[in-house]
């Protein structure tokens, strides 16, 4: 026998964000099994459909609507002049997932050996490895920051040997800023390839070395580009 879910049935159930959504009111009645609404850990941050629509415009006007049409060049453009990068060194790719594969691929990780992760991450970081060809390795997470650091990583290379380790894939957790500069030292000291799951970091991106493999999420096709950050809750 089961429970049925209650479900807000007035509007003072009902209470807007400071962006004007509508949130259910924490007071309300319980959902189901006897718990209150659930607190938000992260809301999407994302255009409102106005400021999407000319965007839409130009598309029909263009007449593209799959890939490398000229809404993705000037996103990979004007993406890399935010980062100070010169035109060119910026890729989309059709979702992160697909991103982090062609990027390890990139860097020459062999398949066949591990590629090091934080456990707590999406599962697409994983999908992403075995699509390369290499095995998922979870390491665990440091409570404080929601991520590894690059001393566990070595303690986790030292233990398993540098052999059998093709790359390492630090995760920005819901889009919260992580150590650029110490993966950078990571990378100059074992030449072990980084490529950072960034997808809902697209704010945290910043030029370092390690950056210059960092995967950010966009949504949209042929591309609306839609950076994909986050409010934390």
């Amino acid at each position: 026998m089961g429970l049925k879910p209650e479900l807000a049935k007035e509007e003072t159930d009902i209470h807007p964000d400071r962006q004007g959504r509508k949130l259910r009111n924490p007071n309300a009645a319980p959902l189901a099994w006897g718990t209150k609404a659930p607190i938000p850990v992260a809301r999407p941050l994302l255009p409102s459909s106005e400021m999407v629509l000319p965007y839409l415009q130009r598309i029909d006007q263009a007449r593209i609507y799959a890939n490398q049409g000229p809404l993705t060049r000037s996103l990979q453009d004007r993406i890399s002049a935010r980062l100070g990068l010169a035109s060119g060194t910026v890729a989309a790719g059709a979702n992160a997932t697909l991103g982090l594969t062609l990027a390890l691929s990139a860097m020459g990780a062999r398949p066949g050996r591990f590629c090091l992760m934080p456990a707590w991450t999406f599962a697409a970081s994983a999908h992403a490895a075995i699509a390369a060809g290499l095995k998922p390795y979870l390491l665990d997470v440091d409570p404080k920051t929601w991520t590894f650091s690059p001393a566990t990583v070595i303690s986790a290379v030292e233990r398993l040997g540098r052999d059998r380790v093709a790359a390492v894939m630090p995760v920005a957790p819901f889009g919260a800023p992580i150590d650029s500069r110490g993966w950078d030292v990571f990378y100059e000291q074992t030449r072990i390839p980084v490529v950072i799951d960034a997808a809902a970091g697209f704010d945290l991106l910043q030029p370092t070395l390690v950056d210059d493999l960092s995967i950010t999420e966009m949504l949209g096709a042929e591309t609306i580009g839609l950076p994909c950050s986050v409010e934390l809750g």
